[in-house]
This record gives structure tokens, sequence and C-alpha cells, in this order.
């Protein structure tokens, strides 16, 4: 009789690294459900069920996300301390500031992770959405009244907050690989985030902020005004301005012709469509990068089919620029000090508003 030898490979089979985005939930999970018995919220489990059914149940993820979490406040974390004294209940925002704050944390770092042309990036805006559709509930903080996912402070603050600390990307390419690594991981990472603002920016669930149009002022205007830098650095600026039109061309658009102010106005709009096509007509930028540019351009023909409106916008804020610098000669040779104070001041309030802000 035959003997047969089998062999069976006992080495274990390569698991595939987890996501940055799904290990950044599974992590926020584990926290939440360490807790037990006492678990105040499980957003962070609502959101990853959200993302792994999206695309294929389409937008009907994010509205039964939205009513999770919705559920999620009610149910589990206002009645969730065992402390009778400490309920959330008990405090004068009922505990939503703390909730949001935990919430949009988690949502934000998605924003940061999901690549920026993924589609589960608009599943993040179309929660919003969906979660600005609930019956409307108010709170008190910092002595005014807020409405939950539509004016919140909570989602002003950490938004903003999180541009601030975008990375200083006025700053050259590291050279020595491991700081080059993390330089080029961080920039990948801004571009998502950046795309998650102009995604929203541009969106139904856009909540107009005063100033908020300073974030694509300032980063368009650094990849379309500014010299662009070699390599990564570069890539990454024109990556972000081309995902601003691409997205919010028409918030900006609109917002610039309603404003019609100098430095933001369709002069601007017609100076960064310039910009764009030289950059194309040089041509040597990556094919994402041609494309995402093409893309902006597209957008931007779009928006702009008098293109006379521009041109003639951007021929008077000239001639305004050389009124203003006629007169400043003028203030300047007759010695009025008054005058030339107020310009000076001027200048200063432009650069403070102008200057990126480092962490």
């Amino acid at each position: 009789m035959a003997v047969v030898s089998i062999t069976t490979n006992t080495e274990p089979k390569a698991t595939s690294p987890v996501e940055p985005w799904r290990a950044a939930l599974d992590e926020v999970i584990a926290i939440q459900e360490s807790w037990g018995d006492q678990q105040e919220s499980e957003y962070a489990s609502i959101i990853l069920k959200m993302l792994l059914t999206f695309p294929e149940k389409g937008y009907l993820a994010t509205l039964e996300a939205s009513l999770r979490i919705g559920a999620d406040y009610w149910a589990k974390y206002l009645p969730s301390s065992v402390d009778p004294l400490n309920k959330p209940y008990r405090l004068a925002d009922k505990g939503w500031r703390m909730y949001l704050y935990g919430f949009y944390e988690t949502f934000l770092e998605q924003a940061w992770l999901l690549r920026y042309d993924d589609p589960r990036q608009d599943c993040l805006v179309h929660l919003l959405m969906d979660l600005q559709n609930l019956p409307k509930v108010t709170y008190r903080d910092y002595g005014k009244e807020w409405i939950a996912y539509h004016n919140d402070s909570v989602w002003g603050e950490l938004t903003e907050d999180k541009w601030n600390a975008k990375f200083a990307s006025d700053q050259a390419e590291p050279t020595e690989p491991e700081a080059k690594k993390d330089f080029i991981l961080t920039c990948d990472e801004w571009v998502n985030y950046s795309c998650f603002l102009a995604r929203f920016s541009g969106s139904g669930a856009h909540i107009a902020y005063e100033g908020q149009t300073k974030w694509p002022s300032i980063d368009v205007e650094l990849a379309l005004e500014k010299p662009i830098p070699t390599g990564k650095l570069g890539q990454c600026r024109l990556l972000v301005a081309s995902n601003w039109l691409i997205h919010a061309g028409k918030f900006i658009y609109e917002d610039m012709k309603k404003t019609g102010a100098e430095r933001w106005g369709l002069g601007r709009w017609g100076r960064w469509t310039e910009a764009i096509r030289g950059i194309l007509k040089a041509g040597g930028q990556t094919d994402e990068v041609t494309a995402r540019l093409q893309a902006a351009l597209d957008t931007i023909v779009s928006l702009t089919p008098d293109a006379s409106e521009v041109k003639e916008s951007t021929g008077a804020e000239e001639s305004s620029e050389g009124g203003e610098v006629k007169e400043s000669i003028e203030v300047k040779e007759s010695g009025e000090s008054k005058n030339g104070d107020q310009v000076k001041e001027a200048d200063q309030i432009f650069q403070v508003f102008s200057k990126r802000t480092k962490m």
C-alpha cells in the first residue's frame, strides 16, 4: 500500500496592512468600547459602518448613519454618567459641546486620512447634510444659543484649528530621508483635508462662517500667485488650489462677484485663470497635477461664460491700484504723515491676514 505524504504549510499568511483611516477609527472604537456598560457613545463605529457600506448602499448609508448618531446622543450619551450630579442633561449645554467635540474630532480625522479623490470624502460631506435634516436642537455655549450640526460653535472652532495647524508649506522640502518621508506624508494629508474643506464649502451642507473664504484666498494664492517650488511641495500647492476650484469654484466665484473688492473680486478670478493656463502651457507637471489643473480650468470656464466681465473687472482693479499708487506718492510728497500711517496700518493688517500660521 502506497503511503501518501501530506505536508501542510503552517506559516502564517501575510495580512494586508490596515489603511490609516480604518486604523484611526478602530483605535477610537477600542477606547469607546473599553468603558463597557459605562460606554458613553459609539459614533466611531457608526462612521466605520457607513464608510464600509459606501458606495454600495449609496447615500442610504449616510442617512442611516445620521439617524444612528442622533439616537447615540439622546439614548446613550445624554443619560450616560453614573454620577447623578454630573449627568450631561444637568449641564447648561446638555453635554452637546463635549459630544460634538468628540464626534467632529473623529469625523475630521477621516477628512485628513481619506485620499482626496476617494468617493468616501463625498460620503463625509453628505453625512453632514443628513445630520442637518434631523430635527433641530439648540444648546447654549459662550453665552449664545447654537444649533447642533448647523451653526454650532464646535464645528467652526475645529475646522479652523485644523486648517491653522497645517504644515509649514512655505518651507523648503527636506533632504534627510526620514524627514522627507514625513514631509511627503504630511503634504498628502494636507491635500486630503483641503479637498474636504473645498467639497464642504461647495456643498449644500456649507455654513457661511464669517471669513471662511480666507481658506481658498490664501491657499489658492500660494499656488497661483507665488513662485511654484519644485518637487512634492509644488505638487501639493497646485493640487490644493485645483481642488478648491473644482469643488468650490461656484462658491468662490459668486462670493468674489458679490464682494467685488480689490483683494477678492473677479479681477483675481481672471488672474487665477491665466495662471492655470500658463502652468499648463509650460508643462513639466506630473500627470496627476496636470489632470487636476485642467479640471480646474474647465470649471472656471464653465462658470465664466462672459469673459469680458472678468476682463473689465481686472482693468478696473488695475486702474484702482494705479490710482492708489499715485495717491500714495502725493501723500508722501506733501508730508501728510496721518495718511501715511493709515497706509502703513492697512499694509500691516493685510500681512497678518495673508501670513500662513504655523504649528
